[in-house]
């Protein structure tokens, strides 16, 4: 893994929210905006990515959204894991 994407993946998982915006991103990365948005595009296979309820872009890892979600969370992600 590249630092660039190490550092993305610090920002996210080193966090107390779920999921990151790209400012949060590049603020706590260290990194310019557009580095973090290289990171995103080409790192889908470690990088989870949603929208608000405006339909903004956030971010996230399943590892860190798993360790982060609430009982409801976990219990909807499980069940629709099994029905796969």
């Amino acid at each position: 893994m590249d630092e660039s994407t190490e550092k993305v993946i610090q920002a996210i998982e080193g966090s107390d929210y779920q999921w990151r915006t790209l400012p949060g991103l590049v603020q706590d990365s260290g990194l310019t905006r557009q580095e973090v948005e290289e990171v995103l595009a080409r790192r889908d296979d470690l990088i989870m990515k949603s929208t608000t309820s405006d339909g903004s872009p956030i971010f996230t890892t399943p590892e860190h959204y798993r360790s982060k979600g609430t009982a409801w969370n976990k219990f909807v992600s499980g069940v629709a894991g099994r029905a796969r």
